[in-house]
């Protein structure tokens, strides 16, 4: 994990997830393993939302398990309370791919719930 944090360049990927075979009926999914991929992450530190090392790896816990799932467009947002602070994994579909990982306020899960299709909640 440490190794693809701090990557640049390399295309790497490493497995975040894997979901259960009822989750991915649910979310109608063509896999069940999500993936981080160094172009995200990296996307992530250039924008300055990456959150720091030891937090990265709770995004499995918050896309195996999450409190709330919400169709967003074409992607899925996945939150989840992790140690005190709600955690959300932006997931492509298309790609399995996390496009976005971070803790968020409750604003923004508001906000996806009043603007997208929630698809579970707890």
């Amino acid at each position: 994990m440490e190794q693809l944090y701090h990557a640049v360049g390399t295309g790497e990927a490493l497995p975040a997830a894997v979901l259960d075979t009822a989750g991915q009926t649910l979310y109608n999914l063509s896999s069940r393993t999500v993936w981080f991929n160094e172009p995200a992450i990296t996307a992530q530190r250039v924008a300055g939302t990456l959150p720091a090392l030891p937090l990265l790896p709770t995004a499995q816990s918050v896309i195996e398990s999450p409190a709330l799932t919400v169709r967003m467009g074409e992607r899925l947002e996945f939150y989840r309370l992790v140690d005190g602070n709600l955690g959300r994994a932006i997931v492509n579909p298309a790609t399995m791919a996390v496009e976005s990982y971070m803790i968020v306020s409750s604003d923004e899960m508001w906000h996806a719930i009043k603007n997208g299709e929630v698809l579970y909640a707890e």
